[in-house]
């Protein structure tokens, strides 16, 4: 198991400093494809472009958004965003950023991520702390409400405190939760739970101990459109790969490395993943040192490990498209296509400043159909795959 002294030692305080915002109702703007994104490091909801990754709009900085750690869509089309320093789920309207109290948890609940199940209403809420007493130790439980808001089932019988992470569903409507870790060696574990049996625990799916090299810190979780489940591996830096057939795992492999801390995991259906990469707020920390840089979000191909930045043209990693993009091209060799890219690109930013991606969500916009608004398929077609959640890693203060 872990301790939360010794993490915070090696990579920062868990508890971090609110940064103060005014509540703000934005105008409705016309809407597009859109990667709906948590960002922790400013305490807000924000919205790219799905085509160029660039900035779009602001959706939210509601004052109740305490280190936003996961969004996924839920009840008529609204936000449904959980932090990690507050016990409650917000409900935000991704239109107008309006907010309000979804859900109040049980205060020694510091939730990690969400999961929203569309046929039956349930959100499912993994816990990453138990804060019982203003302490924090590795949460055991993950939690299941109904449409009513009403508590109906509390998951606590595998892996002991070890932290609950990223969760998803399968084809089968099968649930999968990571555990932040799970073994003296911190490698994180992956637990299913059977749906068509009320959930009924059904053991380790997975194991990073089993990964060569091993794997740490498991945190976002999503099946891509072969049936293979990734999830993010926090301090090892990397996707961790596993290859499924017939509800089985038959092959690990750590895909993609190095990911500066990869936090959410998202599967597209052209057999992309869409990654969040917190960055390092920490001068101490282990293995960047004093190497500061932000968080940043990057296309990965799932076969291949491939990684890019989601915004176009974003050579250098820095969130912004300019001149130092051009000459990291130059440097690269990389096709003249990469160079059209940048051309029209250019000036382009996705976040400007300080960034923690945790959650991403694809988001289509409502679109009129014989008078009545109803969601484009994909938002919540891909919901399941917006959990997310990663260590808040801020700036060690003396």
């Amino acid at each position: 198991m872990f301790d939360i002294a010794s993490l915070r030692a090696r990579f920062g305080p868990f508890v971090c400093s609110l940064a103060v915002v005014s509540a703000t109702t934005f105008a409705s703007s016309a809407l597009a494809q859109e990667y709906i994104v948590t960002d922790r490091a400013t305490n807000r909801v924000i919205a790219l472009d799905a085509t160029t990754g660039a900035f779009s709009r602001l959706i939210s900085t509601s004052p109740l958004l305490d280190e936003p750690n996961s969004v996924v869509l839920g009840p008529g089309g609204d936000l449904l965003v959980a932090s990690l320093q507050s016990n409650r789920i917000l409900r935000i309207d991704p239109s107008t950023g309006s907010s309000s109290v979804y859900l109040t948890l049980d205060a020694s609940v510091a939730p990690g991520t969400l999961l929203y199940e569309p046929n039956s209403g349930d959100l499912f809420v993994s816990q990453f702390l138990d804060v019982t007493g203003g302490g924090q130790t590795p949460g055991s439980s993950v939690f299941r409400y109904n449409s009513a808001g009403s508590l109906v089932q509390t998951f606590t019988t595998e892996a002991g405190p070890t932290g609950r992470t990223g969760m998803t569903l399968d084809a089968a409507g099968d649930l999968y939760v990571s555990a932040f870790t799970a073994d003296q060696s911190g490698n994180g574990i992956v637990l299913k739970y059977d749906a068509s049996n009320g959930y009924s625990p059904l053991g380790v799916f997975a194991s990073g101990a089993a990964v060569p090299g091993g794997a740490v810190g498991f945190n976002g979780l999503a099946f891509d459109t072969a049936g293979d489940l990734f999830t993010a591996a926090l301090f090892s830096q990397s996707l961790v790969k596993f290859d499924v057939d017939a509800g089985a795992v038959i092959g690990q492999t750590i895909h993609n490395a190095p990911i500066a801390y990869p936090s959410g995991v998202l599967a597209m259906p052209d057999d992309s993943l869409i990654v969040t990469s917190l960055g390092n707020n920490n001068p101490g920390d282990p293995i960047y040192g004093g190497f500061l840089f932000p968080g940043t979000i990057l296309r990965v191909d799932a076969a291949t490990g491939a990684a890019q930045p989601l915004l176009v043209g974003d050579f250098d990693h820095s969130n912004t498209v300019g001149g130092k993009d051009f000459l990291q091209w130059q440097r690269s060799g990389a096709v003249m296509s990469d160079l059209s890219d940048w051309q029209a690109a250019f000036g382009n930013v996705s976040v400007a400043g300080d960034f923690q991606p945790t959650s991403v969500l694809y988001y289509e916009p409502e679109v009129v159909v014989g008078g009545a608004l109803v969601p484009e398929p994909a938002a919540w077609l891909l919901a399941a795959g917006a959990a997310a959640l990663g260590l808040c890693r801020r700036r060690n203060v003396a």
